[in-house]
C-alpha cells in the first residue's frame, strides 16, 4: 500500500494525493483483470475494499453528499465484482468445515464429500468469464466517477480532527456490533461488524507511518479477527444456499445432519471471536480517538 501520511506535508494534501493514487491504481488493476480473469479480480477487490475503508475516514471531512456519492459508486463496483468471490467462497468453507470435523467420525465423510461437491457446483455457476468481464466493465465506470470526484473534495490541511472522527466512527460501529452479535449469537449482526473490522484493518495500514511496529502488530490482530468473522459469514451463506431451491446445496443428502455440522463449527468460531473482540475493542470509541489523535499529532510534530 502506498504511504498516505508524511511528516513533512499537511495531512490533507497527502491524503488527497493518496486517494488519487489509490483510485488510479484500482483502475489499472481492473483494466488488467479484464484480461486475467478471476485472479486479477481478487486483487482489484482488495484495492476496492481499501479505498472504501479510506472513504470512511474521510467522511466527516468531505461531507455526507460527497461521501454518499463516492460510497454508492464503490458499492456498485463491489457488487459487480462479487461473483468472483462467490466462485471460491463455498469451496473454502466446505474445506474448512471438513478440517474442523473430527476425523474419527468416519460416518461424516460421505456427507462432507457431498458438501464439497455442492460447493464446486456452486462455484461453476459464478465462474463464467463473461460474468467477470461484464463486472469489471461496470466497476471501471464507477471507479472513474470516484477518481474525478476526489479532485473536488474540500479537505482540512492540518486539522486532523475530521479524520480522527472518521476513524472513531469506524471503530465505534465495529465495537457496538461485535458486542451485540456476541451477546445474541446473531451471525447477521456479526457480518455487519465484520465490514467495520475490515475498514479498521485497512485504516491501520494507512496509519502505519505514525508508529510502524505498533500499527503492524495491531493490523495483524485485526486481520485475524476479520478472517474468523469471514469464516462465520461463509457458513451463514452456506446455510442459506441449503434453503435455496436453485442451489446445488439444496439437493444435499442428510441436510439436517449437515446443518448440525455447521452449527458446531459456528459455535467454535463465535468462541474464537470473543477474545479478539475483548482485546481489540476494549476501550471506548472516545478513548480510541484520543489515543489515535495523540499518536498522530506527536508524530507529525517530530521529524525523527
Amino acid at each position: 500500500m502506498a504511504v498516505a501520511l508524511r511528516q513533512t506535508a499537511p495531512a490533507g494534501d497527502t491524503l488527497r494525493r493518496y486517494a488519487k493514487s489509490q483510485a488510479a491504481e484500482l483502475e489499472k488493476t481492473l483494466a488488467a483483470a479484464a484480461a486475467k480473469g478471476h485472479g486479477g479480480v481478487h486483487k482489484a477487490r482488495r484495492r476496492l475494499k481499501a479505498l472504501r475503508s479510506f472513504l470512511r475516514m474521510m467522511r466527516p471531512a468531505i461531507g455526507e453528499e460527497a461521501f454518499r456519492d463516492a460510497n454508492g459508486a464503490l458499492r456498485t463496483a463491489g457488487h459487480a465484482l462479487a461473483g468472483a468471490r462467490k466462485a471460491g467462497a463455498m469451496i473454502e468453507a466446505a474445506d474448512k468445515l471438513a478440517a474442523a470435523t473430527p476425523k474419527d467420525r468416519s460416518e461424516n465423510q460421505p456427507l462432507l464429500a457431498a458438501i464439497r461437491a455442492a460447493a464446486e457446483a456452486d462455484a461453476m455457476a459464478h465462474a463464467g468469464e463473461d460474468q467477470v468481464t461484464g463486472g469489471v466493465s461496470v466497476a471501471l465506470d464507477q471507479v472513474r466517477l470516484v477518481r474525478r470526484a476526489i479532485h473536488d473534495w474540500r479537505l482540512p490541511k492540518r486539522d486532523i480532527g475530521f479524520y480522527v472522527e472518521g476513524l472513531r466512527k469506524v471503530y465505534g460501529r465495529a465495537k457496538r456490533l461485535l458486542d451485540q452479535g456476541l451477546a445474541t449469537g446473531d451471525t447477521v449482526v456479526l457480518h455487519e461488524a465484520r465490514k467495520s473490522v475490515i475498514h479498521l484493518r485497512y485504516l491501520l495500514d494507512l496509519l502505519e507511518p505514525v508508529w510502524p511496529a505498533l500499527f503492524r502488530a495491531w493490523s495483524k490482530e485485526v486481520q485475524a479477527l476479520r478472517e474468523v468473522l469471514g469464516d462465520l459469514n461463509d457458513l451463514h451463506d452456506m446455510e442459506l444456499l441449503m434453503a435455496h431451491e436453485g442451489s446445488a446445496f439444496a439437493a444435499l443428502p442428510e441436510k439436517e445432519k449437515a446443518l448440525a455440522l455447521i452449527a458446531a463449527r459456528r459455535a467454535a468460531l463465535i468462541a474464537a471471536v470473543k477474545p479478539f473482540a475483548r482485546r481489540l475493542y476494549s476501550e471506548s470509541p472516545a478513548g480510541f480517538a484520543r489515543r489515535i489523535a495523540a499518536l498522530w499529532t506527536s508524530w507529525a510534530k517530530h521529524d525523527d
